[in-house]
């Protein structure tokens, strides 16, 4: 009886040693703006996706509970209808799925892929700049954490932005725009070194100093037309349509309450640039739904020179007239949400690669009208990149310090306030954060949710809220293995939070004990 006791402990301890080596979770502190460290070497490590151990769920807080809501190939963003449903996007996929639960009870009456495009080719997930081209639940995944890649001036009639015109809002002023039906130059003129993830040639990039350009006019881009899928990602509700972000273009159904499928072809109503990494696009309207907000991605990692409409924050009418850089120098904005009860935009964003393990921090952010960032010529307020040192000293000066920092490279994408009634007060209009995980670190960073609670109206510490998802961190030289990657936060219609996965290939529910 003692030995069969004795065989059952150890049977016992034994698995909870085996689900413990499968659920580790990153510890890189939070960053200090006034205690960074000076830049160094990249450790680049890329993570490897690994099959869901059986039995394991991800971490929450006690009096928490984490649940399976949905599995799907590579969701990323997730936006309610009017009438409940929830649309789903996923680039991997190139389409767009409409989930219903109209009783909230965790079964779905109804699941149509509401519009897709030609499956697009396989890729690697990399931080923020698209999705992992993942198999359907139960195949094996593929490798995942591909390297990443990595100014604006005043909109003129047309909302093309004027050349040779004064900086907006600290902006350096752009290069002439290219003549009509010519392409905009790459880089300004600028050499495109390789300065981290695709955004330029091989070896080290040029160090520019006070030389460095600044970005260049986009051509005229807003020409209404016909649309199509085309790795979507944002999505958003206004005024009787669904807007989709894709890549290259924002396009727009008629939608109907209950619509499963789309209603016909999608119309354009604008051109976004391609090329080079981070290729998210994402919308967010403000409470009037007057003003609509597009988040646009740099090309590269720290090239100066680029589209004026890169690594910005574009503000449009909701017809896709009125063209305008909101915010500039946010190297790849991904989530963006408003505070709730104000028009204040936020952002979670990737900052630059290859400055080391602990630079640069990412960060989420409130985004100010006309705010300059840094990128590509500073970090984290006037913290020149080595790159610029000397260029645009009085833009630089005035570079914001964004609201709350996150670890470096953990690959800050989805951000949302909490505004259900569900979870604990303290949780009532603190941000949730959903941090990809790193490549570019020599032990992870990211591969969590993290949270941090708002005080009269001002961020506090954030807290590891969902974690996990590591089955190896990559210390002591060994492989960073993950089995999932949270991509998109939500609150549910019942005040759970949802968590999309685009590495294990889930939406999680996160719910708190009644």
């Amino acid at each position: 009886m003692k030995r069969a006791v004795l065989l059952t402990c150890l049977g016992s301890l034994t698995l909870t040693g085996a689900l413990l080596v499968a659920q580790q979770n990153a510890t890189a502190p939070q960053p200090r703006a006034d205690a960074l460290p000076p830049p160094g070497p990249a450790s680049p490590k890329p993570s490897r996706i690994v099959p869901k151990p059986e039995g394991v769920m991800p971490t929450v807080p006690a009096g928490f509970t984490a649940s399976i809501y949905a599995e799907l190939q590579a969701p990323r963003m997730m936006v309610y209808a009017p009438n409940g449903d929830l649309f789903v996007s996923s680039p991997a996929a190139n389409n767009i799925t409409v989930l219903r639960d109209a009783n909230n009870d965790g079964v779905f009456e109804a699941r149509e892929v509401y519009a897709a495009g030609p499956p697009p080719p396989a890729r690697g997930g990399g931080r923020g700049a698209g999705a992992p081209a993942g198999p359907p639940p139960g195949a094996g995944a593929p490798p995942a954490g591909a390297p990443r890649a990595g100014g604006a001036a005043p909109p003129a009639a047309g909302g093309v932005p004027a050349a040779g015109a004064p900086p907006a809002a600290g902006v350096p002023p752009a290069a002439a725009a290219p003549a009509p039906g010519a392409a905009a130059p790459a880089g300004g003129g600028a050499p495109r070194g390789g300065g981290g993830g695709g955004g330029g040639g091989r070896g080290a990039p040029p160090i520019l100093g006070a030389n460095a350009p600044a970005c260049t006019a986009p051509p005229e881009f807003v020409q209404r037309g016909p649309g199509t899928v085309a790795r979507p990602f944002g999505l958003a509700f206004h005024d009787g349509y669904l807007y989709v972000g894709n890549t290259g273009s924002i396009v727009r159904y008629k939608y109907a309450n209950g619509d499963l499928k789309a209603q016909g072809e999608p119309e354009k109503l604008m051109d976004l640039p391609t090329g080079g990494g981070h290729t998210t696009r994402n919308i967010l309207f403000n409470r009037a739904g007057t003003k609509m907000y597009i988040a646009v991605g740099s090309s590269s990692n720290n090239d100066a020179g680029e589209d004026c409409r890169r690594a910005a924050i574009l503000e449009f009418n909701p017809d896709g007239s009125g063209f305008r850089v909101y915010a500039s120098g946010i190297r790849n904005p991904v989530g963006l949400a408003l505070q709730p009860g104000t028009d204040i935009v936020w952002t979670a964003i990737n900052e630059r690669d290859n400055l080391g393990d602990d630079l640069v921090p990412d960060y989420a952010s409130s985004v100010k009208e006309g705010g300059f960032y840094g990128w590509p010529y500073s970090y984290i307020g006037s913290n020149y990149d080595p790159r610029y040192i000397g260029s645009f000293p009085d833009l630089v000066k005035k570079a914001i310090v964004p609201d709350v920092l996150l670890p470096s490279h953990a690959a800050a994408l989805g951000i949302t306030f909490y505004t259900g009634n569900q979870f604990p007060q303290r949780y009532r209009n603190g941000g949730f954060v959903a941090l990809h995980g790193s490549w570019n670190r020599s032990v992870a960073a990211g591969y969590k949710v993290v949270f941090f609670p708002m005080n009269n109206g001002r961020p506090g510490p954030i807290e590891d809220f969902m974690t996990g998802f590591l089955a190896s961190t990559g210390a002591n030289g060994t492989a960073i293995e993950a089995w999932g990657r949270p991509v998109g936060v939500t609150v549910a219609r019942d005040g759970a939070l949802l968590v999309s996965d685009d590495g294990g290939n889930r939406i999680w529910k996160v719910s708190a004990a009644r």
